[in-house]
């Protein structure tokens, strides 16, 4: 190993998972690059062997890396006119004690602009994250976040542990599985509620796109479960979920790319009245159905509040084309809904959305702004919808 300074030959060794022994492999050494790349701790890094074997006909390998500075500070930006602005930052710690261990910090506020100081949303988060917790191919995470949510639907103060353990079954498949607790005041309009909820939380992830800020190929999917227990009413019931979405560019330059996105979910176990209100589906909104507000495609109560559902049901699809190398068109088309039954589409109304948007391509990634409208207008609420962000909006 050469170039390292604060991170740990050994770790290095260990995370590139080259089999001392095994048959020379082309594959095995781009692996290994690939895994070593991803850890986050190096600009770069070169695995290269000598160009003759030794007399006992083994090949020695060298692994050059230069380093990255170990500390991080960002920023973001967000607004709708749904929901406002919100800003965001964070502070990361990548190399915390020479293994690769991180810590990341961050914070943001949200609905600036909607009401007072309580009307804003509120969230801090604490990440701490350990590569190579049992084995180069298994990581560990530790979570406390503490969220103040002003919602359509809700209004919740809460706070949260967690704890997981994920694993490469292979370089794009990774599963995740761990615990969480939760304390949780919910004010749903009619009652307030004081919950604790302990769930066990597993996903499982597919992820082929070459990028993910801006995919222009590949799949990306993730099916996803969480049995969960909540005090005092004993509720159980399992929630779970699945998303893919699929990208193909339709020319050699990737001008025109065509983007597909359809996500379900359902909640089974209980009926819809020993579900929090915060733990049900909702849709609507900028990362899901656009022309809506934030929670509004769905059942609504006599209020006109988000009620929730024990499903839901999405499908989105785009297409990208870039006028130039740094401005790009878009047109989109969301439908979906909650629905009261937890089999999806029964209980509910259908939601489309249609809209068009420009990108400004940057170096870190699209910066996106949307307009849409909604096809099914819901009495009270914008006739349009405006978002604005970094990223594809999937």
């Amino acid at each position: 190993v050469e170039g390292n300074e604060a991170v740990n030959s050994a770790f290095i060794v260990e995370h590139a998972d080259i089999i001392v022994g095994s048959n020379y492999s082309p594959a095995q050494l781009k692996r290994a690059t690939k895994r070593l790349q991803e850890v986050g701790v190096f600009d770069s890094v070169v695995v290269s062997t000598s160009d003759r074997p030794s007399a006992d006909g083994s090949v020695a390998v060298v692994i050059e890396v230069s380093e990255r500075k170990p500390r991080t500070i960002g920023f973001g930006v967000t607004a709708e006119n749904f929901e406002g602005f919100g800003v965001e930052g964070f502070w990361k710690h990548r190399n915390l004690f020479g293994n690769a261990e991180s810590l990341r910090a961050e914070a943001s506020i949200g609905r600036i602009g909607q009401g007072g100081f309580g009307d804003l949303d509120y969230h801090a988060d604490l990440l701490f994250k350990k590569p190579n917790a049992i084995g180069p191919a298994t990581s560990f995470e530790a979570r406390a976040t503490f969220d103040v949510a002003n919602t359509n639907a809700f209004n919740k103060r809460s706070g949260k542990i967690s704890a997981s353990l994920s694993n490469g079954l292979r370089d794009d498949l990774p599963v995740k599985g761990g615990i969480a607790a939760e304390y949780a005041v919910v004010d749903d309009g009619v009652t307030v509620s004081n919950t604790a909820a302990l769930s066990t939380p597993i996903s499982l992830t597919y992820d082929t796109r070459n990028n993910a800020l801006n995919p222009t190929s590949g799949w990306f999917a993730t099916l996803s479960t969480e049995p969960t227990y909540v005090h005092p009413s004993r509720a159980t019931f399992v929630k779970s979920s699945v998303e893919a979405s699929t990208y193909l560019a339709l020319d050699d330059d990737e001008r025109l790319v065509l983007a597909a996105r359809a996500a379900m979910g359902t909640i089974i176990g209980t009926n819809i009245a020993n579900v929090p209100a915060d733990r049900r589906f909702f849709a609507g909104g900028g990362g899901s159905i656009r022309g809506y507000g934030f929670q509004m495609a769905g059942p609504l109560t006599g209020g006109g509040k988000p009620q929730g559902g024990l499903s839901h049901l999405e499908a989105s699809a785009e297409a990208r084309y870039k006028v130039t190398d740094d401005i790009g068109v878009v047109g989109f088309i969301d439908t979906g809904g909650a629905f009261t039954s937890n089999i999806p589409g029964q209980g509910g109304s259908l939601y489309t959305g249609v809209g068009g948007g420009v990108r400004y391509y940057t170096p870190i990634g699209p910066i996106r702004a949307d307009i849409a409208f909604p096809l099914n207008k819901i009495a009270g609420q914008p006739q349009y919808g405006l978002y604005l962000g970094i990223g594809q909006a999937f």
